[in-house]
């Protein structure tokens, strides 16, 4: 079973603190709460809105975690990111691409194992810097002349990049709960 402490921060932000052997199955997670994006300003929001409220987590990540895990997904669209993905990974999403792009991703499923890494949040990442660190990306996504390719759906286009940085936000964020007072 999980336990963990809460430890309300000045930021409204409560530390969750677990281990390893802590880690929480999000397949398993009730109570999330429902999220949905149309626009970048609508997560920046969400984010702004969490920062200042009391909150908990049920997954593993904080939202300074979630908030530096989606810059770094967000870069994808526009650094170059020499990782070799299982051809048979690249022909499952790409067979999913339109339910990747229009319906909030699943819970528990992790990206391929050679963007892990690359991807994974750093510990004890301040919520402040890691929204300064997203603004700037989503900045640097739409003022970029070209996109890189999809690691798992090849050559989309910008508004498709959009909508699966939205889709992503929203799987992360649901896992942050605001508390009553």
């Amino acid at each position: 079973m999980h336990t963990h402490s809460e430890v309300r921060r000045p930021s409204g932000e409560e530390a969750v603190t677990t281990t390893m052997s802590q880690q929480v199955n999000t397949r398993l997670v009730t109570g999330r709460r429902p999220v949905r994006y149309a626009l970048f300003r609508d997560l920046i929001g969400d984010v702004h809105r969490l920062s200042a409220l009391p909150h908990r987590q049920l997954g593993n990540w904080s939202l300074g975690q979630i908030v530096d895990h989606l810059q770094r997904a967000l870069l994808l669209q526009v650094e170059s990111t020499p990782v070799a993905i299982p051809f048979w990974e690249r022909i499952a999403a790409r067979l999913a691409k339109r339910r990747l792009l229009s319906r909030s991703l699943k819970a528990g499923c992790l990206p391929p194992m050679a963007l892990r890494e690359q991807l994974a949040p750093r510990d004890g990442v301040e919520v402040a810097a890691a929204v300064r660190e997203l603004e700037q990306a989503i900045a640097r996504c739409r003022d970029a002349q070209s996109t890189q390719p999809h690691p798992l759906l090849g050559r989309i286009s910008r508004a498709e990049w959009e909508q699966y940085h939205l889709r992503h936000a929203e799987l992360h964020m649901s896992f942050l709960v605001t508390r009553r007072a």
